[in-house]
């Protein structure tokens, strides 16, 4: 259960409609089409150049033009980020009496402008129809001349690497003086294929570059001179990061991207084989995972075992996100102290085939029970002294499985593979319709809002799950999701006006999309304790007190009433200032992952090490026989 919304770079709105688990969903590129508007020596146009600034009244939005005389003929582009138009060729363009006229598509339909030019400065109207609709909407437009920084003189050149949403962007920064207190810049970032976007920048008289990216969502990037480094933040909506850009060569390709090595990615040499592992589910699809196996393991002296179980979404074997790679971290450290670990990809990742997109819980459930019967197949391995681990929904699952297991074992005189125990990493005790309540408002208030701020938001994500679980009219549904979507983006600061109707009704349909995926129908009315009720095996319960996905006070108590139901032995063990990954962390923020060097404590590591090395071997169960 590790998938939230994540607010990506150049993403228009960043909305957390419904908080799911899965950390990191991929980036949405933004496509730009430059602006290269040089004056050509051909009979140039008075209005050739690139020209940037906004719309005037009480909601400004950002305005490029770029204008360009090639072999006599007038060309131009124009963008209206905020409107969802970004680098669209101007159609109908014509300059007469002084004006250029021109008109260009946009999210919210057709775009009609008409300026006059006055020095370096351009200033007329901006006219939009919106489809189907008979009444246009003047708005003032004010532009100001500008130069191309990439090739400018006195240009300087700088490159940096920005980490979000899991993954790492490489960007190159060009800035260059264009008169008197103005300057000009430009950016590179290849993984979004933007390349020489234009920006907006100014500089305070402390030195502070302010840098606004002509892209939607209100990307800004502050930086303050460091020696030659430029050194500050980026920010997009609720989202912010630290950036360091340092000088480079233009023109030159930016350097490798640097993913960040974190201290506990283990390092040979390893005190384990490190073995492939193919594992065949009777429904036909495969699970490829890698089985750690401690030196010295053998048919003679077997060694306890572990199975992995990730959380939800698509998790490769590492269960990585955000630049780490828990389950790498947490086998290593298990396998040098003598246990064996076998982790898989899940269905449809990585090595592993079948259908991700259409599995539940179950399903998942289904493939670590396939999974755990290789495990004990292992030469090697002591089949009496092995266990799950499960992190978030893996702590849902894991329980399910061994559940699983024991009823099929009590009625099977082959007597398949069994559980000597259970660990419960930030597992849940209540269903996913509590947890994902709990979650919204958790998340939110680790981003340092208050109670009364979030309380519209947390409202309105609460009428949605009523409304999905009340199985109301899609009307209905649609009425709810446009409210929550509303709702969120307004707490992210979002002017509303400057939504376009059509993007808006995008992230209602995802909205909708969201809870209507397997999955979620699923996971809404799923209940932990049912399983939870029927475990016979020692049980470690492990939470964190900073987890705002998986909240310690909402589910430890229900994991504790249902244990204590089932008679299992439980050792629940609640870990001060730990968030959901098991990181020591200031708020539990979901940004924070990122930031914290650390994967997983390593006294979290030290607990499980040992209370796995302290279990039992499991008792043979006899077979029930039939009368």
């Amino acid at each position: 259960m590790q998938q939230i919304q994540q607010t990506l770079i150049f993403r228009l709105t960043a909305v957390c409609v419904i908080a799911t688990f899965v950390l990191g969903e991929p980036v949405v590129h933004a496509s730009y089409s430059l602006f290269q508007a040089a004056p050509s020596a051909a009979s140039p146009s008075a209005f050739d150049g690139l020209w940037m600034g906004s719309t005037t009244g009480a909601r400004p939005v950002d305005v490029v033009l770029g204008v360009e005389t090639t072999k006599g003929k007038l060309t131009a582009q124009g963008a209206l980020p905020a409107f969802g138009s970004l680098g669209e060729s101007i159609n109908g363009l014509a300059e007469k009496d002084g004006h250029l006229t021109g008109s260009f598509s946009a999210m919210v339909g057709s775009i009609r402008f008409d300026v006059t030019r006055a020095g370096d400065a351009l200033d007329g109207v901006l006219i939009a129809t919106p489809p189907g609709s008979p009444q246009a909407i003047e708005m003032p437009v004010h532009l100001e001349r500008t130069i191309e920084a990439v090739g400018a003189k006195d240009a300087r050149t700088w490159a940096g690497q920005l980490e979000a949403g899991g993954q790492t962007l490489a960007m190159g920064l060009t800035i260059a003086p264009n008169g008197a207190d103005r300057w000009a810049g430009a950016i590179d970032i290849p993984a979004q294929k933007i390349a020489a976007l234009s920006l907006f920048v100014t500089r305070s008289a402390e030195g502070v570059f302010t840098i606004r990216l002509p892209v939607p969502g209100n990307a800004t990037i502050n930086l303050r001179e460091d020696g030659a480094d430029l050194r500050g933040e980026f920010s997009q909506a609720t989202f912010k990061g630290p950036l360091v850009f340092r000088p480079h060569t233009a023109g030159t390709p930016l350097p490798a991207l640097g993913a960040p090595v974190r201290p506990q990615e283990p390092k040979a040499p390893f005190p384990y084989a490190v073995l492939s592992q193919r594992v065949k589910h009777p429904l036909g699809h495969t699970l490829e995972g890698t089985l750690f196996l401690p030196d010295g393991a053998s048919k003679d002296h077997p060694v306890p075992a572990v199975l992995l179980v990730s959380g939800s979404g698509p998790q490769d074997r590492d269960e990585s996100l955000m630049g780490h790679k828990p389950f790498l971290v947490l086998a290593d450290a298990l396998a040098r102290r003598g246990i064996a670990v076998l982790r898989c990809d899940d269905r449809g990742v990585g090595g592993s085939t079948g259908s991700y997109a259409t599995a539940v819980t179950d399903d998942f459930m289904s493939d670590a029970v396939v999974e755990f019967g290789t495990l004990a197949s292992v030469e090697g391995i002591d089949a009496a002294r092995l266990g799950m681990i499960g992190h978030s929904e893996g702590g849902l699952v894991a329980p399910m499985a061994v559940v699983n297991m024991d009823e099929r074992s009590a009625k099977s005189a082959a007597n398949p593979a069994r559980a000597a125990f259970i660990v419960m990493m930030a597992g849940t005790g209540v269903n996913g319709d509590a947890i994902l309540r709990e979650q919204n408002k958790r998340i939110l208030l680790a981003t340092g809002l208050t109670e009364a701020q979030i309380a519209p938001a947390v409202a309105a994500h609460a009428a949605y799950l009523d409304a999905v679980k009340a199985g109301a009219s899609n009307e209905v549904l649609r009425a709810a999701a446009k409210k929550l979507v509303v709702a969120q983006l307004a707490l992210g600061g979002t002017d509303l006006a400057t939504i376009p109707e059509a993007t808006l009704e995008a992230q209602v349909d995802a909205a909708l999309a969201q809870v209507g995926s397997p999955w979620m129908k699923r996971f809404l009315v799923l209940d932990p304790a049912v399983s939870l009720r029927k475990v016979k095996c020692p049980v470690l319960v492990l939470n964190g007190t900073l987890d705002t996905q998986v909240d310690a006070v909402q589910n430890v108590p229900a994991i504790e009433a249902a244990l204590k139901a089932s008679g299992a032995p439980a050792t629940v063990k609640i870990m001060p200032g730990l968030n959901h990954l098991f990181q020591r962390a200031q708020t539990g923020a979901i940004d924070e992952y990122s930031k914290i060097n650390i994967t997983i404590d390593p006294e979290v590591l030290d607990v499980i090490a040992s209370w796995v090395l302290a279990q039992p071997p499991r008792a043979a169960v006899v077979p029930a026989v039939s009368q």
